[in-house]
């Protein structure tokens, strides 16, 4: 299938469940090679690698989702400027997050999708 995809130039996108789930590895990939630091730039650059994309209009609504009191991921007190952006935010700041541990959606993360990041 990826041999399929890369011949005709597109990617599947995953959604629902798998989507979270892919977005939770791909932060927490971050996070075990980064202090436990989440950086916005560093898993956009993860998620741009990756055979399989969450589309473009649920992947930045995830950091909130995800983001917060009892979630995998808080603010931190750093902030980057955001590079590389798709959408005009370049240059704009964003807080760091900090990994902290598993929410709810983060059983999804023994999803085979997952293990594809």
């Amino acid at each position: 299938m990826a041999e399929v995809l890369a011949l005709v130039g597109h990617r599947a996108h995953v959604d629902g469940q798998d989507a979270h789930a892919l977005f939770l590895a791909l932060c927490r990939a971050d996070a075990e090679v980064n202090d436990g630091y989440v950086s916005v730039n560093r898993v956009r650059a993860r998620h741009d690698e990756s055979p399989v994309q969450i589309h473009p209009s649920r992947y930045s609504s995830m950091w909130g989702v995800h983001t917060g009191d009892g979630k995998s991921m808080v603010d931190a007190e750093s902030w980057e400027p955001c590079r590389g952006s798709r959408s005009r935010n370049d240059g704009r700041p964003f807080k760091m997050r900090r990994w902290v541990g598993a929410d709810a959606d983060d059983d999804a993360l023994d999803s085979p999708v997952a293990g594809a990041a």
